[in-house]
């Protein structure tokens, strides 16, 4: 009878443990690293900001969605123009008033001087969500005699 020798490999076959979790750790690390840049993003298209609205008292007469990433708000207000004006150059800023509002410089116009409806002044201004914007554009009217003497149009709207 011959013996067979069984003779121990000198080498183990195959990929060693190691191997394969770090592919997974790095997997795990690159994967992580795009839902950090696309999370805002997709959170701005999905679910965009709400309207910057002053802390006075406002009624929200009309709302359009005029297309994707588009949106119009009209509201209504008791307060003076030149206060929801001077809430939104603070709040969005690069505002340009009309000269004859008196809303802004040293020789403000009186409240409720302002007899008919009158445009007060226009405010642009950007937020940023990951690679996206939203711009917001803010015209501030006054001298209604129904439903608030002061109306604003915020206009949304989320683009790159």
């Amino acid at each position: 009878m011959t013996a067979r020798s069984v003779q121990a490999p000198d080498e183990e076959k195959g990929l060693p443990v190691w191997l394969p979790l770090l592919g997974l750790v790095i997997t795990f690390a690159a994967a992580l690293f795009v839902a950090v840049h696309i999370c805002p993003t997709l959170t701005a298209i999905v679910l965009p900001p709400d309207p910057p609205l002053p802390p006075v008292a406002s009624t929200m007469t009309t709302h359009e969605a005029k297309g994707t990433g588009l949106d119009e708000w009209v509201y209504a207000t008791d307060a003076t123009g030149c206060e929801v004006a001077q809430y939104y150059a603070n709040r969005v800023g690069n505002c340009s008033y009309d000269p004859d509002s008196g809303c802004q410089g040293p020789s403000r116009a009186p409240e409720g001087s302002i007899e008919s409806s009158q445009h007060i002044t226009m405010c642009q201004g950007m937020q940023s969500f990951g690679l996206y914007r939203v711009s917001w554009t803010v015209y501030v009217s006054s001298g209604y005699n129904e439903g608030g003497r002061t109306r604003f149009r915020v206009i949304r709207e989320v683009g790159n």
